[in-house]
């Protein structure tokens, strides 16, 4: 029946020999070191697939190569993961990788915190992004050949700009803003820097569609650069880097020196 499921043709990795959960699978693993990456200098094609706030996301990479292996990695997790046999995580710990349920599918998640008294943990998908409160006993030791795949979600925030008005939360209409402006396309990342927990701070760019003046019935595009169409509509505002380039150009003169 799981064969009929998964035909071979389509799932050779799933070859339905047993395969034994990883012994110390409560120990914590490394996200970073199975982690894709943005690559510096370039225009990554990347989609949105989680939005925190308007300037907190997750993108994927949807033109690597690992990719395209994602969508079967989550049908044998939720084979495998529907089972009584699929062992519990018995001392949730932070940073530690596991598997958690949600949207009624199992995902790859690292553990943030963990809540003694409540016994809850906060997670943070590892493929799709996002954040989320589970109860402990929900949480599942994950198998060493699901880590054979690298984590697909890159954990990004807008450059060089702030929520408007000087306050440090943005607006839910500034969310939904850029969620209309992202959905269903694939964007254009830069890297422009990191913070200090090394998160890249980017330019996002995407294509805006609006009304041919000479054609009614037809549409045309624009690339825009969303970190500007956020400022543009009064949803945030620059933040000045003049003095940080500055300090930048005299460190490097310094050492040149």
């Amino acid at each position: 029946m799981i064969r009929q499921k998964f035909p071979l043709r389509r799932f050779p990795e799933l070859t339905l020999e047993r395969v034994t959960f990883v012994k110390n699978s409560c120990l914590p693993i490394s996200p970073e070191n199975l982690q894709l990456h943005l690559v510096e200098g370039v225009n990554n094609d990347v989609i949105l697939s989680s939005l925190i706030t308007a300037g907190h996301f997750f993108l994927q990479l949807p033109m690597h190569m690992s990719y395209q292996s994602l969508y079967r990695l989550a049908c044998i997790m939720n084979t495998v993961y529907n089972t009584t046999e699929s062992p519990p995580l018995p001392d949730p710990q932070p940073d530690v990788v596991c598997v958690a349920p949600a949207h009624g599918g199992w995902y790859r998640a690292q553990i943030l915190s963990v809540d003694e008294e409540a016994h809850t943990s906060h997670i943070k998908f590892l493929d799709y992004g996002g954040f989320l409160t589970v109860d402990n006993a929900t949480l599942r030791q994950i198998r060493g050949d699901f880590l054979l795949l690298p984590f697909q979600a890159v954990e990004c925030a807008l450059a060089n700009v702030v929520p408007a008005g000087g306050g440090t939360e943005w607006s839910e209409e500034a969310a939904q803003f850029v969620q209309v402006m992202t959905g269903q396309q694939t964007l254009q990342a830069q890297v422009y820097e990191y913070t200090d927990s090394g998160t890249p701070l980017v330019y996002l760019y995407c294509t805006q569609f609006y009304q041919s003046p000479s054609d009614p019935s037809g549409f045309e595009t624009q690339v825009v650069l969303l970190n500007q169409e956020l400022v543009s509509r009064g949803f945030a505002e620059l933040v000045d880097t003049s003095q940080d380039d500055d300090q930048h150009e005299h460190t490097t003169a310094t050492e040149s020196s």
